[in-house]
């Protein structure tokens, strides 16, 4: 699946106050119709769900037409050059979104952030061709692997406006983005596969799916400002090209402040694509590219449930932030077990649907041969309901600047994978990468709630010391001389 997590920073981002939400309400009549008030949490998260649903169900179709019109082994050559080149081309997005979001000050323009990504999408670019050859892969393959890996680069170009949008609380217009470049990767993909039966034309178009989408509508309306009048708005987007939009800025002094700040997060985005993608690694090891298929098609079922989770985490996370901040402890607390609540829902009805239903679904929606392996969907829809609660957890973390612990916590989660994977895979097949998912994630969500409940101690005793140094002058006792 391609990764649209959500991602982290070092500095808290206090989004526009409660109390200072009526004054701009108030001044709001100067603002143009196309920089409205950010959105309320309900309607930010309506926006994304509904952009990540569509998402996801683009990016499952592209794997239904896959199955449809090709066969299982060219599912898992699409599903291994996925599991290779994307968790390389985070290198490139390098959770940048989120440093930009959690920037109160405004240390870091948008331009500049725009610049660091263009070279980091050039390192990703040589790793990805390192990658293809120490492997000696065929050079079909290694095309295949490149050109999904330019596909995530201009992702992460898209999502250095995204993190404008997100800043703004306006994510409805992240929604759109998201939804049209699926849309038509999809299409372009669909199109490109039916009519030449290859799977190198297909990837191509959705490499021109993303490129439009990225060019006529992220680039043009990312550089505009809240503070434009509607004239002022017309005005840059006639003078402005589609080159000038993604003209990027230099102060490599603080672009290496950047890099510093988000490494933490950088690695960790990195070790969740991988720990994701290991029980594919692991399969076309021991088991072969029609295995693989069968696995990878099955698993994006699963991943429907935890777009959803996505989608919230999203339109809670600046919130959360500004709670964590602002010291409302308990306000934070109950915002996560509401998430954690959802989250858990969402997992649950997802197992019940499989339990239900699940064989039909796979013979309708792939062919019956995938409806053999109806245990394997059983048991990913388990451990997607602890992968939602983790992802809860997760959520939390990140929004109280949790950055440089989850480096640790995710390389364990991920060495646990790799070993139950190795351990399993050979003794069950594709129910023992599903176990060793579910082992794995069993382990994070315990990792992830203890250290949730450690930081929020830590921040009641920082609150606690901070508000007695402010009372202590107060009950001093002037001595009279």
């Amino acid at each position: 699946m391609f990764s649209e997590l959500t991602g982290q920073s070092a500095t808290v981002f206090v989004t526009r106050s409660e109390e200072n939400y009526s004054g701009a309400q108030a001044s709001s009549q100067s603002v143009s119709r196309s920089n409205p008030p950010p959105l309320s949490i309900t309607r930010n998260f309506l926006w994304t769900l509904a952009g990540n649903l569509i998402a996801a169900g683009c990016q499952w179709g592209i794997i239904v037409m896959l199955a449809k019109l090709a066969s299982t082994t060219l599912v898992g050559e699409f599903a291994l050059a996925s599991a290779i080149a994307v968790p390389i081309a985070f290198v490139s997005d390098f959770r940048l979104r989120v440093l930009f979001v959690t920037d109160a000050v405004g240390k870091y323009p948008l331009r500049e952030m725009l610049g660091l990504r263009f070279l980091l999408a050039g390192i990703s670019t040589i790793s990805i061709l390192g990658v293809c050859e120490i492997a000696h892969y065929k050079t079909s393959t290694a095309i295949v692997v490149f050109i999904v890996g330019i596909a995530q680069m201009i992702d992460s170009i898209s999502d250095n406006f995204y993190g404008k949008f997100q800043r703004e609380e306006r994510m409805d217009r992240i929604a759109k983005s998201i939804v049209a470049r699926h849309a038509l990767s999809a299409t372009f993909f669909t199109a490109a596969l039916y009519t030449t039966g290859k799977l190198l034309p297909a990837v191509c178009g959705m490499v021109l799916g993303r490129g439009l989408v990225l060019l006529s509508y992220d680039a043009r309306i990312g550089p505009i400002e809240p503070n434009m009048s509607s004239q002022e708005i017309g005005r840059f987007i006639r003078k402005s090209t589609y080159l000038s939009c993604l003209r990027p800025r230099w102060n490599f002094r603080r672009q290496l402040q950047m890099l510093w700040m988000a490494l933490p997060l950088a690695i960790t985005a990195v070790l969740v694509s991988v720990n994701g993608y290991i029980p594919r690694y692991v399969l076309a090891r021991f088991l072969g590219h029609r295995e693989l298929g069968i696995y990878a098609a099955i698993s994006y079922i699963q991943s429907g449930c935890y777009m959803v989770t996505v989608a919230l985490g999203y339109a809670v996370f600046a919130r959360l932030s500004k709670l964590f901040a602002k010291g409302d402890l308990a306000g934070f607390k109950l915002l996560v077990m509401k998430t954690a609540s959802i989250y858990g829902a969402l997992g649950v009805a997802g197992f019940g649907l499989s339990a239900i239903a699940g064989r039909q679904v796979l013979t309708i929606v792939y062919r019956p041969e995938y409806a053999e392996h109806v245990e394997l969907l059983r048991w990913l829809m388990i451990a997607g309901i602890v992968q939602c609660l983790s992802t809860a957890m997760q959520a939390g973390l990140t929004a109280a600047c949790q950055f440089r612990i989850q480096v640790p916590l995710f390389a364990g989660v991920t060495a646990v994978s790799l070993i139950a994977c190795i351990v399993l895979v050979p003794r069950l097949g594709l129910t023992g990468a599903a176990v060793a998912v579910l082992i794995s994630s069993g382990i994070q969500l315990c990792a992830s709630t203890s250290l949730v409940l450690r930081m929020m101690f830590k921040r009641a005793r920082e609150l606690q010391a901070k508000d007695s140094s402010q009372l202590q002058p107060a009950l001093e006792v002037p001595v009279s001389p």
